[in-house]
C-alpha cells in the first residue's frame, strides 16, 4: 500500500500519479514522478504531468521514498483553481477501479466538473536561437514564420485563422527543425451561468395608447401574475407571459420603453418556481412501508432497501416521502431514474411536490448549464438532484437519501470503460455518506430480489395498485392479460400483424375515446431483405448483421454502425427479385393505419424522438391529440397516460431465444412494465401478448403479472445452469482487423487466464474463446471469452490483463 500523504519520513521523494489515457495493463495506468522543488500535492489532487511530448492529466494517488530504477520527470505547474477529491470519492474510485478492472484515472474523472476544459492547448513560439539565414522554407512555412514574428506566440486556431491554410504537417517540420517551440498551455476556462428572462412589473398605470390593445392585453397578464407570484421579489418567468399570451418581443420591448414592466436577466437557479402540488393520502400499505422507511431515515440504517411494488402501486410516493424527511432534517438526496428522457412524468413529480428545490442533471444539458448546477451542488445549494447514473458523481453535501427507480434497468450499468453499476457505486456512497438507499421496482433483476430474500436487504412490498382520485388511495386492479397463440390465429387464415383479439380491444378503445398502445421491440419497416430464390440476405458491409430497411427514408440502415445505404432493387448475388420479410415499427405503424384509417396514430421509437422529440411526443399523447401509440419498448418506460385501455404486444417472445442468460428476464420485465401501462386510472382494461410460445414460464408469469412465480422458475435455471447469482461472471472481448490474429489472442488470454486461476488455487470455468453474438461489427473481427467462477474477488486480485482487451465484471448481456 502507497503512503498516502507526503509529510513524515524525510529525504526525496517521488509521487505516483494514475494519468490520463495511460492504460491499465501498466501497472494499474499508475506512473512515478519527482516531486517538485515547492509544495508537494495532496493525495487525489488533480495536476498535469509530462508524458511523452506532451501535457496530460492525472491523480496523485500516493508518494514513495524509494527511488526508482528509471529516470523520472517532475510533475507540471499545479491546476488553478485546485481541485482534489474527498476522502469518499478516493475510496469510491479505488474500489470501482480494482471491481471494474478500469484505471483509477478514468474512475476517478467522473467527479471532475462537468464541462470544465482542465485540457491544454498547443502554443507556438519562434526559437531565438535558430539561425534563420542557413534555412530555406517553403512559402506557408515562410507565412507562419512572419506571423509568429509580429504575435509572439499563437495558437494552432489562431495560426490557421491568420494564414488560412491547414498548415498540417507545416508545424510539425519547422519544430522538427527547431525554427519553432511547441508548447502546451493550461485551458482553464470557466463555461458561463445559464440565465433566463424574468420580467418585473414596475408601473401597471403606464400611459398606453388605447388603439395598442396587445400592448394593453399583455401588460393586464403581467399584472395578474404579479398578484400570484410568490418570488420575494415579484418577478415572472418571461416564459409564463409568452405562455398566457403569445406575445411577440416587440410588445415586451414597448412596454419596456413605456416604463411599465422592466426585462431583466437571473441565474436559472434563481428564477421564479411553481407552488407546491397537494400530498396524496397514503393507502395502508403505503403507510406500512413508510414507517419501516421512516425509521430507517430516523436511525441512520444504511443497509439497503429495495421497494417490490406493483406498476402503479405509489412507489413514488415513498419516494417523496423520505426527501420530505431529508429537507425537514437539513439533509439532501439523490434520485436515480434511468433515462431522463424516459422518466418526464417521475421528474415531474419530484419537481412539483418540491418547487425550487429540484435539479435535474440529464444529457441535454449545455456545459455552461452542467458547470451552474455542479458549482451550485458544490456549493450545499442544492437539495434534491434528480438525473441517470451519472449523478451519483455529484458532489452533494449532507446525504441522507439515494433512490435508484426501476433498479432492474439495464441503463444503470455503464457499458463503456469504468464498467460500473449505479447499483454498487449507490450503496458504497450511502455507506460513507450515512445515507438510506432504497431501489424501487415491480420486476427487480434476481440479483437484487435474491440479495433481499438472503436478508442482505430490507425488503418492502406494495402488492395492490392505488389511484390518485380515489379518496382512500383505494386498490385498483391489474389489467386483465391474454395471450394469443401466433399459431393458432395462422392456421385461421389470419395473416395480419395485428391479431383478431387485439383488433377487437383496439376498437373497444376507440369507440370508447380512449387510447391503445402497440408494442414492437424492432424499429423500422422490415428487419430481413432476403432473396427467396438463393437465400441471400442483404447484410451491413461492415458487420454480420443484417440491414433494416426504414420506408420513410428509403434506406437500408445498419443498427449496430449506422451504414447506410438505399436497398437494391434485384438480387445482387441471382438478380432475382427480394423479398422484405419480418415487421419493424413502421411496418406495424402502416397496418394500424390501414385497419383504422380515421384513427390518430403516432409511432414511438428512436427515430421519431430524434425527429420530434420526447416531449412533444408525450405531449401530445396526454392532451389525447392521438388514439394509437405504436412503439419499441419505450413506451413500456415512464408512461402514465390515463386514457391507455388497451395494450398489445405484437411478438412477446421476440428476445426470448437470444444467445443470454437474462433473455427469459428480459421478457418478463418488459411484458411486465409495459402491461403496467394500462389501466392506471380506471379498472376493464385489456392488455394482449401475442405469441408463437405461450406456455413459456416468462410469457405466462407476465400474464398473471406474477414476478413470485417467474423467480421460482428463473432462480431454478440459474442454480442449474450457474449463472448469477449462484456464480459470477467476467466476459472479455477483443477486437482486431484479422479473423485469424483475433482467434489466436483470445487462445493466449485463455490460457493465461487459466495458469493464474491454477496458481491461486481458484476454482473457474472458462466459457470459450468464440467469435462474439455479432461477430464483426465496423470491420473488426470480435472473439469473446467468459470466466465464471465463485470467487471473482480473488481471481481479479493480480489478473493477467493484455492490451486491447474489454473487461466487463458481472455483464449485463452477453450479446
Amino acid at each position: 500500500m502507497e503512503p498516502s500523504a507526503a509529510t513524515g519520513t524525510p529525504g526525496p521523494i517521488w509521487i505516483r500519479v494514475a494519468t490520463e489515457g495511460t492504460p491499465v495493463h501498466l501497472d494499474g495506468g499508475v506512473l512515478t514522478y519527482a516531486a517538485p522543488k515547492g509544495d508537494v500535492p495532496s493525495r487525489g489532487q488533480l495536476i498535469r504531468v509530462p508524458l511523452r511530448n506532451r501535457l496530460v492529466l492525472g491523480f496523485v494517488v500516493g508518494f514513495t521514498h524509494e527511488k526508482p530504477e528509471f529516470a523520472t520527470r517532475p510533475i507540471s505547474d499545479p491546476i488553478s483553481p485546485t481541485f482534489i477529491l474527498t476522502e469518499t470519492q478516493f475510496d469510491i474510485a479505488t474500489r470501482m477501479a480494482h471491481e471494474t478492472v478500469s484505471s483509477f484515472f478514468g474512475c476517478a474523472a467522473l467527479f471532475l466538473p462537468p464541462g470544465r476544459r482542465w485540457k491544454a492547448i498547443d502554443v507556438y513560439t519562434l526559437n531565438p536561437d535558430f539561425d534563420l539565414a542557413s534555412a530555406t522554407f517553403t512559402a506557408a512555412q515562410r507565412q507562419v514564420m512572419s506571423e509568429l514574428e509580429i504575435e509572439e506566440e499563437l495558437t494552432l486556431d489562431a495560426l490557421r485563422q491568420r494564414t488560412g491554410r491547414k498548415l498540417t504537417g507545416v508545424l510539425a517540420d519547422l519544430v522538427k527543425i527547431g525554427a519553432i517551440h511547441r508548447w502546451q498551455r493550461p485551458e482553464n476556462a470557466l463555461p458561463k451561468a445559464r440565465m433566463v428572462k424574468v420580467i418585473r412589473l414596475r408601473n401597471p398605470d403606464a400611459p398606453l395608447a388605447a388603439t395598442a390593445r396587445r400592448q394593453h392585453a399583455v401588460l393586464a397578464a403581467i399584472v395578474e401574475a404579479s398578484k400570484e407570484s410568490d418570488h420575494p421579489d415579484d418577478v415572472i418567468p418571461l416564459t409564463t407571459i409568452q405562455a398566457m399570451t403569445d406575445v411577440p418581443s416587440g410588445v415586451l420591448d414597448a412596454l419596456a420603453k413605456k416604463g411599465a414592466i422592466l426585462v431583466e436577466e437571473l441565474p436559472a437557479h434563481k428564477a421564479p418556481q411553481p407552488r407546491a402540488s397537494r400530498i396524496p393520502t397514503l393507502s395502508p400499505p403505503q403507510q406500512k412501508v413508510w414507517r419501516e422507511v421512516e425509521e430507517a431515515l430516523k436511525s441512520g440504517d444504511t443497509k439497503p432497501h429495495l421497494l417490490f411494488g406493483v406498476t402503479g402501486s405509489g412507489k413514488t410516493e415513498i419516494y417523496l416521502r423520505a426527501v420530505a424527511w431529508c429537507l425537514r432534517h437539513q439533509r439532501t438526496a439523490l434520485i436515480l431514474v434511468p433515462e431522463i428522457a424516459l422518466a418526464t412524468q417521475v421528474v415531474r413529480r419530484f419537481i412539483d411536490r418540491f418547487p425550487g428545490r429540484v435539479d435535474v442533471l440529464h444529457s441535454q444539458m449545455t456545459d455552461s448549464q452542467r458547470y451552474d448546477l455542479w458549482t451550485r451542488i458544490d456549493a450545499g445549494e442544492v437539495d434534491v438532484v434528480v438525473g441517470p447514473r451519472s449523478a451519483l458523481f455529484a458532489p452533494i453535501k449532507r446525504l441522507g437519501l439515494i433512490v435508484i427507480d426501476e433498479e432492474h434497468d439495464s441503463s444503470f450499468k455503464q457499458d463503456n470503460d469504468p464498467r460500473y453499476h449505479a447499483r454498487a457505486v449507490a450503496e458504497q456512497l450511502a455507506t460513507l455518506s450515512g445515507a438510506v438507499v432504497i431501489m424501487g421496482s415491480a420486476t427487480p433483476s434476481i440479483e437484487t430480489m435474491w440479495r433481499a430474500q438472503a436478508g442482505e436487504m430490507h425488503l418492502l412490498e406494495l402488492s395492490h395498485r392505488v389511484s390518485p382520485h380515489m379518496a382512500d388511495g383505494a386498490p385498483l386492479g391489474l389489467p386483465e392479460v391474454r395471450i394469443v397463440d401466433l399459431r393458432a390465429e395462422l392456421r385461421a387464415g389470419n395473416n395480419d400483424l395485428i391479431s383478431r383479439e387485439l383488433q377487437t380491444q383496439i376498437e373497444r378503445s376507440l369507440s370508447a375515446q380512449e387510447q391503445a398502445i402497440v408494442l414492437l421491440n424492432r424499429r423500422g419497416m422490415s428487419t430481413v431483405v432476403l432473396c427467396r430464390d438463393n437465400g441471400h440476405r442483404i447484410s451491413c458491409p461492415n458487420c454480420d448483421i443484417p440491414m433494416v430497411y426504414h420506408a420513410d427514408m428509403r434506406l437500408m440502415i445498419c443498427h449496430r454502425c449506422d451504414h447506410r445505404t438505399p436497398p437494391p432493387q434485384r438480387c445482387p448475388e441471382c438478380d432475382s427479385r427480394l423479398d422484405y420479410l419480418g415487421a419493424g415499427t413502421q411496418r406495424v405503424e402502416e397496418s394500424v393505419r390501414n385497419i383504422w384509417p380515421e384513427a390518430r396514430v403516432m409511432r414511438w421509437d428512436a427515430d421519431a424522438v430524434r425527429q420530434f422529440g420526447y416531449q412533444t411526443m408525450l405531449d401530445r399523447a396526454e392532451d389525447h391529440a392521438v388514439d394509437i401509440i405504436v412503439g419499441t419498448q419505450m413506451v413500456s418506460k415512464g408512461f402514465d397516460l390515463p386514457r391507455v385501455t388497451t395494450i398489445g404486444v405484437i411478438q412477446a417472445d421476440s428476445m426470448l431465444y437470444l444467445p443470454d442468460f437474462r433473455s427469459s428476464e428480459r421478457t418478463f420485465q418488459l411484458l411486465t412494465q409495459v402491461a403496467g401501462r394500462a389501466g392506471r386510472r380506471t379498472s376493464g382494461s385489456v392488455v394482449v401478448f401475442q405469441t408463437y410460445t405461450p406456455g413459456h414460464y416468462a410469457v405466462r408469469a407476465a400474464s398473471k403479472h406474477d414476478y413470485p412465480g417467474f423467480y421460482a422458475e428463473e432462480v431454478g435455471f440459474r442454480e442449474r445452469f450457474r449463472f448469477p447469482p449462484f456464480h459470477r461472471l467476467a466476459r472479455f472481448v477483443y477486437k482486431g482487423d484479422d479473423e485469424r490474429e483475433t482467434a489466436i489472442e483470445a487462445e493466449m488470454l485463455a490460457r493465461a487466464l487459466s495458469l493464474h486461476a491454477y496458481r491461486k488455487h481458484i476454482e473457474m470455468e472458462i466459457l470459450g474463446p468464440s467469435p462474439a453474438f455479432v461477430a464483426r461489427i465496423r470491420n473488426q473481427y470480435q472473439w469473446q471469452l467468459v470466466v465464471r467462477t465463485l470467487q471473482m474477488e480473488e481471481f481479479l486480485d493480480g489478473m493477467p490483463i493484455r492490451p486491447g482487451w474489454v473487461i466487463d465484471i458481472d455483464p449485463e448481456s452477453m450479446l
